[in-house]
């Protein structure tokens, strides 16, 4: 009896040892998960930084005449941006994705490559859902100046097929 209740007692002693060695793994993992929350909110601050700092870098190049490449969108990449300038509000990337009868993932890649070649998009997230509009200082310069120099034929087959 006495060594039962010795390895009754060991087993309760481990059992315990266990259970707070337990406890601070799952508040360590508390923790983790609440300095990673912090880490992705500061990256995407940092993110929409560095879209307004591109903007205005581009913005002042351009209005000072000091730009030095000039932007080239394929085709592809002009069907995409048209319907991006030519939406006054914030446009679903999915409605960007219908219109174009493109694929969501496509789109994204558009955009992706857009922003790359330095046309300041603006991505947005609400529930969820990712929603791009352009840079209104861009677009008036877009408009007064054609830095893009989108393809006649695009405007008009999108026009046409009312894409935009």
């Amino acid at each position: 009896m006495v060594k039962k209740e010795q390895l009754q007692r060991a087993f309760q002693a481990i059992k315990k040892e266990f259970e707070e060695h337990l406890d601070g793994i799952n508040k360590n993992t508390e923790e983790i998960q609440t300095l990673f929350g912090y880490l992705q909110e500061v990256e995407g601050k940092v993110d929409k930084l560095m879209e307004r700092l591109d903007t205005i870098e581009f913005s002042t190049e351009i209005e000072n005449g000091n730009t030095t490449t000039a932007i080239e969108l394929n085709i592809r990449e002009q069907e995409v941006f048209t319907v991006i300038y030519c939406s006054e509000e914030a446009i679903q990337t999915e409605e960007i994705a219908k219109r174009l009868g493109f694929t969501p993932s496509m789109i994204n890649s558009y955009i992706y490559r857009i922003i790359s070649k330095g046309v300041p998009l603006i991505r947005d997230f609400k529930e969820e859902k990712s929603y791009i509009k352009l840079d209104p200082s861009f677009k008036d310069l877009q408009m007064r100046k054609n830095i893009l120099k989108i393809d006649e034929s695009v405007s008009r087959t999108m026009l046409a097929e009312k894409m935009i």
